[in-house]
């Protein structure tokens, strides 16, 4: 369950979206294509996520842009259940007012809006992954994000300190995976810690920490937890003295200040 990927935001914004979509070009119908046979799941290897996710991005500068401005149009495009719920009603209605673009002459339809940001939305795609849509992905764009807190900022540490993964997810699934507005397709908002509790007499409780264990980013510890993370694999939790003991790999002794060591 804490794995599932399935999108229940697209599986109720995708087919309105469809209706009202008039591909062009032959890279917008393959689009529309892989769209119109995809399962909702936004798992990492999905070219369909990817192309959604995109397309998703582009409807509020299509449908809202001209209204908001750009500094508030940034704020809103990271309200997602806000976007979904206008765009649905919006689609519904067929109401172009929202559709129409105020700063053209021509007075754009719902269908147009809808379209154009599909077309956007490819071409974003083939700038950042290529021409080739059966070697998209959804995790070649998007990265769960461990930026450290203190030295993110600075470009020369910020490989040594900070962490970032391939992932899939939207903001709407179970393995929760929303991206930042601000830094497209970058998911800054994760998971941070899953447990699975076995209230049994068997106690084979398990859980896994996002990154690691340690905080020095010169121990072997600091990003072990990083790839089952990603897997979403599990660890076990020992609760039994003679297990933790077995599975210690040193000890920390706390000593008060000024008392000799022994």
């Amino acid at each position: 369950m804490q794995a599932d990927t399935y999108s229940r935001h697209a599986r109720t914004l995708l087919p309105l979206l469809m209706q009202h979509a008039r591909p062009a070009t032959p890279a917008d119908r393959q689009a529309a294509a892989a769209l119109r046979a995809w399962n909702f799941y936004a798992s990492g290897d999905s070219a369909a996520a990817a192309m959604f996710a995109a397309w998703f991005h582009q409807l509020s500068p299509a449908r809202s842009g001209d209204e908001l401005g750009a500094l508030a149009l940034e704020n809103y495009q990271s309200r997602f259940s806000y976007v979904t719920r206008f765009v649905v009603n919006t689609l519904v209605h067929n109401d172009s007012r929202w559709c129409d673009d105020q700063r053209t002459p021509a007075r754009e339809t719902c269908d147009d809006t809808i379209t154009s940001a599909l077309h956007a939305a490819v071409a974003d795609l083939q700038r950042r992954m290529g021409g080739d849509m059966t070697r998209w992905r959804w995790d070649r764009i998007h990265h769960a994000a461990f930026p450290h807190s203190g030295f993110d900022t600075v470009a020369v540490l910020r490989p040594l300190f900070s962490r970032a993964v391939p992932n899939g997810g939207d903001w709407s699934t179970v393995n929760v995976g929303p991206v930042a507005a601000d830094a497209l397709y970058e998911q800054r908002s994760v998971p941070g810690y899953r447990e699975i509790v076995d209230l049994s007499p068997a106690n084979d409780s398990r859980f896994i920490d996002a990154v690691g264990e340690s905080g020095h980013p010169l121990s072997p510890h600091y990003d072990d937890f990083l790839g089952d993370w990603q897997a979403v694999r599990y660890r076990p939790m020992r609760m039994e003295r003679g297990e933790i003991e077995r599975g210690a790999i040193g000890r920390l002794r706390l000593v008060r200040l000024g008392t000799p060591a022994r």
